[in-house]
């Protein structure tokens, strides 16, 4: 615990609480990927299915090749928001982590992305040896991009943090100056 001494009470609670996020998120996305093909086709179709529900007046009107058009173009978009959404929640709690180590940005920015990547590729790699699932570059970048804007996320939140905490100080300095003069 020396390493952490100089850290603040709430700076290690950030770091904590990033660090249980990361290792969620990444626990999560292992899972998924751990699904056979069918069983995730199963829960995307599911979902599908209540989307269109909602959305399609009257589904059940619609012959089965036009239903199934609609199915299949929903379905495609909800696999792959699905990777995006995870992966934008990694790569925000990993810049979060990160953040807790160092102040800079652009390391910050450049650890967290490499982390997301590589995550990326290895579940794309794990789904090699799952049955009726394979590897796909598409999703890696689909997930190096929702990792991205996560990163991107948290990073301005920073920012803005910490554009709030400069104003606020330099007021608090110019009262205290005011009040030497006088």
């Amino acid at each position: 615990m020396e390493r952490f001494k100089n850290y603040g009470t709430v700076k290690l609670i950030i770091m904590a609480l990033s660090f249980v996020g990361a290792l969620s998120m990444m626990i999560m996305i292992f899972r998924f990927s751990s699904q056979t093909g069918k069983e995730s086709g199963n829960k995307s179709g599911a979902i599908t299915d209540e989307i269109i529900d909602i959305v399609v007046k009257e589904p059940e009107k619609l012959d089965k090749n036009t239903y199934d058009s609609i199915k299949q173009k929903i379905e495609f978009f909800i696999r792959k928001a699905a990777h995006f959404t995870e992966f934008a929640g990694l790569g925000l709690f990993v810049a979060a982590f990160t953040a807790c180590i160092t102040e800079k940005k652009k390391f910050i920015f450049l650890i967290s992305l490499a982390f997301s990547v590589l995550y990326a590729s290895s579940d794309e790699i794990h789904q090699l040896f799952v049955a009726g699932r394979g590897a796909s570059v598409r999703d890696v970048l689909i997930d190096t991009s929702g990792a991205f804007v996560g990163i991107i996320l948290f990073l301005t939140a920073l920012i803005i943090i910490s554009s709030i905490k400069k104003r606020k100080s330099e007021k608090v300095l110019a009262e205290a100056e005011k009040t030497d003069v006088n």
